[in-house]
């Protein structure tokens, strides 16, 4: 983050507090509404081809952590969705924490949705071993 002052952000019109299963499907199901195309997150994930099991045994560093989840396609899940439902998806990645905040920070201040995602390991509730690279900073912008 920059020392300098926090920017000036307006509200989005039209997006209201959805409650959510999945980080990844309430996020989009928000994003959707904003638009005016309110799904469920039962559908996106069915549209997406999301719906899934993961049991992840982790050995690493000589340490072993255990992942379960419930999201099966981690692939093409957003290129699925997006080509069935009309929406046009970008993803952008960056390591850079400057690049990915400004790029935040101008999809916001022009009233853009933007899901942002983090790399998982760390995350403290996961307990990952130190060092375990599983995904970078990554934004991404739906246009409806």
């Amino acid at each position: 983050m920059s020392a300098q002052a926090p920017p000036v952000l307006r509200p989005f019109a039209n997006c209201p507090a959805l409650d959510g299963c999945h980080c990844v499907t309430a996020s989009l199901a928000k994003v959707f509404h904003h638009a005016g195309h309110p799904l469920s997150e039962e559908v996106l994930f069915g549209l997406g081809a999301g719906i899934g099991f993961i049991y992840w045994q982790l050995n690493f560093g000589g340490e072993t952590s255990i992942f379960i989840g419930g999201r099966g396609n981690t692939r093409s899940f957003y290129q699925d969705l997006g080509s069935r439902t009309g929406v046009c998806i970008q993803e952008k990645h960056s390591t850079s924490a400057a690049r990915a905040e400004e790029l935040l920070l101008q999809s916001l201040r022009s009233q853009t949705p933007v899901m942002v995602g983090g790399d998982m390991a760390y995350l403290p509730w996961f307990n990952f071993p130190p060092g375990l690279p599983l995904r970078g900073p990554h934004l991404r912008r739906l246009r409806l």
